[in-house]
């Protein structure tokens, strides 16, 4: 219990100061945004770029599996 109010004291300490400075609670604020979209974005990347590749991955199987198909078994169109 002792650990949460010394982690407490600590991140309200520079509260008063955050907010008797208008010019770097703005800096801070805008660092924490900032820091915010790269998280958010890099996930994005991350979990919808792996999602993407396994989808292509299964397209290409099944086009293989396709053109296979029709070497063994041509078309009677052609």
């Amino acid at each position: 219990m002792a650990i949460q109010y010394i982690y407490t004291l600590i991140t309200m300490a520079p509260c008063p100061w955050w907010y008797s400075h208008k010019k770097f609670s703005t800096i801070f604020l805008s660092s924490l945004f900032a820091w915010s979209v790269w998280n958010g974005a890099s996930y994005y990347v991350d979990v919808f770029g792996r999602r993407f590749q396994k989808e292509l991955e299964d397209l290409r199987r099944e086009v293989s599996t396709y053109e296979n198909f029709n070497v063994l078994y041509p078309s009677k169109i052609d």
